[in-house]
């Protein structure tokens, strides 16, 4: 079927034909969507994050063997947009003013205000750190309900991704009477340019495969990523714990 040939093509560009069944070793990174994005800076006049520390990262490999690998952390970092509200929604644990969530590897972070654009639009977060939570464990023993990713604003690297989805909007689009054009999906390829990636990823090469944290999995392009231009593809997604009511 023609559809079949458009299947293998996007799937292709997507991912190697061995992604799944090659051996070797897939990285956690990390990925900001810098067009939704908020940094998160040290608190004025409160305590303030440290200027600089180097964090451990967990590497899993393919023998089951972990690693890791260090990851720096400063002052200034990017988080997702949707990981702050300012005025939380029923069951949000994420980063609203007056509450604290765990940075993945790092430090558990109290939000105290928010800046906001001329439209009103949330453009920065500031927070305090617990200096005693390295590694994401209270000293006092309170729970914290919800770990979000960061890059360091500081030590980054912009990026491309493309964010594909289903390639039709039917399982079937090749029933008879039917023409399959009319079942293609018009949002099945988004893409995301400037988005800040951990540096340790601007040495990528073409094909090289990663899960980004909270985000799912992804192959550096076959064709078009670079080392000036790197272009990431989503293969699998990640299940997101939150659902908007």
């Amino acid at each position: 079927m023609k559809f079949r040939g458009i299947i293998s093509r996007f799937l292709y560009r997507c991912l190697p034909y061995n992604f799944f069944t090659q051996k070797g070793n897939r990285l956690f990174g990390t990925i900001i969507y810098a067009s939704v994005a908020h940094r998160a800076l040290g608190a004025r006049g409160g305590l303030a994050f440290c200027e600089l520390k180097v964090m451990c990262r967990t590497v899993f490999r393919a023998d089951s063997a972990a690693d890791t690998r260090k990851v720096s952390f400063s002052r200034e970092l990017w988080i997702e947009s949707e990981d702050f509200m300012e005025v939380p929604a029923p069951k949000y644990f994420r980063l609203f003013p007056g509450n604290e969530v765990r940075l993945k590897s790092a430090y558990v972070v109290k939000c105290v205000s928010c800046d906001h654009d001329a439209d009103g639009n949330v453009t920065a977060v500031h927070c305090t750190y617990d200096p005693d939570s390295r590694g994401g464990n209270t000293a006092d023993g309170r729970k914290i309900k919800s770990t979000i990713h960061w890059v360091d604003a500081n030590n980054c690297v912009d990026g491309e991704i493309r964010l594909y989805d289903r390639l039709f909007t039917t399982e079937q689009p090749d029933l008879a009477d039917c023409n399959y054009l009319d079942f293609i999906n018009p949002d099945s390829l988004e893409i995301v340019k400037g988005a800040k990636l951990e540096a340790f990823l601007k040495d990528t090469k073409p094909a090289d495969r990663f899960q980004f944290l909270r985000t799912g999995y992804f192959c550096a392009d076959s064709k078009d990523s670079t080392p000036d231009h790197l272009v990431f593809n989503r293969a699998v997604s990640l299940k997101d714990s939150y659902k908007p009511e």
